[in-house]
């Protein structure tokens, strides 16, 4: 039996097609964004990014100019978006740049 506060392998239920996790029987949502320059798309939508720097988000992803667009996060993270927000699309950029 778990430690109270401690999850167990079985309390992870991963949905691959959502990339979608849950623990504590669906308590807890982590979703893990696809490394693409849609799902960077889907990051800066769901932290309220206007529809322009959307638009540039994902034309600067596809064209894979990853330096302009870490500088466009920074810039859009001290003016426009939660620091939280900032450090998801960083994430996804960085993965988008790995390969």
């Amino acid at each position: 039996m778990p430690e109270p506060g401690s999850l167990t392998p079985n309390s992870l239920h991963a949905n691959p097609e959502t990339n979608m996790r849950t623990i504590a029987d669906g308590s807890i949502w982590i979703v893990v964004p696809d490394p693409s320059p849609a799902g960077l798309e889907s990051v800066a939508v769901a932290c309220g990014a206007p529809p322009a720097v959307v638009s540039t988000l994902t034309a600067a992803a596809q064209a894979e100019q990853y330096e302009s667009l870490d500088a466009l996060v920074e810039v859009l993270g001290v003016e426009e978006l939660p620091p939280g927000c900032a450090a998801d699309m960083r994430a996804v950029i960085e993965a988008m740049a790995a390969g």
